[in-house]
């Protein structure tokens, strides 16, 4: 029989999450890239662990504060693509877009993928720095598709 659900993170758990996984950024995720050993890693993770459990009432292990940390960042990833997916060049968007957390953003600036200097300057989507729509309109590409 499968084990039962952990609860899940709270507001507060995420956010020493995040904390500990930003004091720990450089053997996590180091900024030249560089592969560190599984043992290193996994000590690390352990230690976020520690810090969560310290703040938290329930007790989780280094796998899954690893996984709801990678959870955030994908969320948040998915979240950007779509929004830039959806994005119109006067920069609108539909209702239905959610942005971001906070605690999403934050995961996504410790892992640098995403930062919001990168988006405000197209990088990721939007508008170019010369106001040129870098996602056309969905009725641009309709009408571009029907004339082939």
């Amino acid at each position: 029989m499968a084990e039962p659900r952990a609860p899940r993170f709270s507001d507060a758990a995420l956010r020493v999450l995040v904390e500990q996984v930003r004091a720990h950024k450089e053997l996590l995720f180091p900024a030249d890239g560089r592969k560190m050993p599984r043992q290193t890693l996994r000590q690390a993770w352990r230690e976020v662990a520690i810090g969560v459990n310290l703040q938290s009432g329930t007790p989780r292990s280094w796998l899954q504060c690893r996984k709801k940390f990678n959870d955030l960042t994908r969320t948040a990833r998915d979240k950007l693509a779509h929004k830039a997916r959806n994005l119109t060049c006067t920069g609108e968007r539909p209702p239905s877009i959610q942005a971001t957390t906070q605690m999403e953003q934050e995961a996504l600036d410790i892992v640098e993928i995403y930062s919001s200097r990168s988006i405000e300057n197209g990088e990721a989507g939007g508008q170019g720095p010369q106001g040129v729509c870098l996602f056309p309109s969905p009725t641009l590409f309709l009408s571009i598709t029907q004339a082939v």
